[in-house]
């Protein structure tokens, strides 16, 4: 609200308050976008503390290495999976501020009316919408899920990455 009356008051932007084109909804997407930043800002700065720690990137630093290139190539693939994670919560969490920005802003759209449909009591209609969003919030959980391994550095050395002579001394003993 702090940022409508901003918008509207002070700096009079016209296209603040309801939908009339794309340039309408640049306000809740930032707003939206405020709100997570906060949150994954602390988990990937926490989380590239810790890398930063380990042996590896000092045995990159004696090496002679770039700033740059121990970042990208060596905390970046470590750091990469808990972005990951923290960016699909957050994105499950927009499917319902959504409904929120959508009634603030007045924007029509899917918010509006799953909102209506509780007004007036049409069951089918809130059922079949939370049904949507929770296949959507499962969609993206699937997604998260396949993601995942392929960018977890522990999985390297897991059974996937085995060659065959290594299966085959495996198998024997």
């Amino acid at each position: 609200m702090i940022a409508l009356w901003f918008l509207t008051i002070k700096l009079q932007w016209k296209h603040a308050i309801g939908y009339s084109g794309i340039t309408s909804l640049i306000i809740p997407a930032l707003i939206m976008g405020v709100i997570s930043m906060g949150f994954m800002s602390k988990i990937v700065r926490a989380k590239t503390r810790d890398v930063m720690n380990k042996g590896f990137v000092e045995f990159s630093y004696s090496q002679g290495l770039s700033n740059f290139d121990i970042l990208i190539y060596h905390v970046l693939p470590h750091v990469l999976p808990a972005a990951i994670s923290i960016a699909i919560l957050d994105l499950s969490s927009f499917l319902g501020g959504a409904v929120l920005m959508e009634k603030v802003f007045n924007i029509p759209g899917f918010g509006d009316t799953l909102i209506e449909a509780i007004k007036f009591k049409d069951y089918f209609l809130i059922s079949g919408s939370l049904f949507f969003i929770g296949i959507m919030i499962c969609a993206l959980n699937l997604i998260a899920d396949t993601i995942y391994p392929k960018l977890d550095m522990r999985n390297e050395n897991e059974i996937g990455s085995l060659n065959k002579r290594e299966l085959l001394y495996a198998e024997n003993y």
